[in-house]
């Protein structure tokens, strides 16, 4: 998911809302979102000890950065389900965040 910079000040509160978003675009139901977000507070911020999952974040970052270049108009919530469909590396052997998201809701 892809938060403006305008909404860095107010992260806390606009955090559980964009996940919320993100999972209903995913095809997760409304129950279950319901129940993520309850168990997202408190919320924590600090560095990945996993050096798969930041390679993934840089790679989504700069996939982003190539997708604002090519495709301006576009809003972040477009964008940010395109990149659900990207492959992700190890340890998720090619399956997108979208795929991995609803197999751990047990969607499909």
């Amino acid at each position: 998911m892809l938060l403006p910079v305008r909404d860095a000040d107010r992260l806390l509160s606009a955090f559980p809302s964009a996940v919320s978003a993100m999972l209903a675009a995913v095809g997760v139901p409304p129950a279950a979102i319901d129940q993520e977000r309850s168990q997202m507070s408190p919320i924590r911020f600090g560095p990945t000890r996993n050096r798969s999952v930041l390679g993934s974040m840089n790679e989504f970052g700069f996939l982003a950065r190539m997708h604002f270049i090519t495709k301006r108009a576009d809003r972040l919530d477009v964008i940010a389900r395109e990149l659900a469909e990207v492959p992700l590396i190890l340890p998720f052997k090619g399956d997108s965040s979208r795929d991995v998201t609803r197999r751990l809701f047990a969607i499909d």
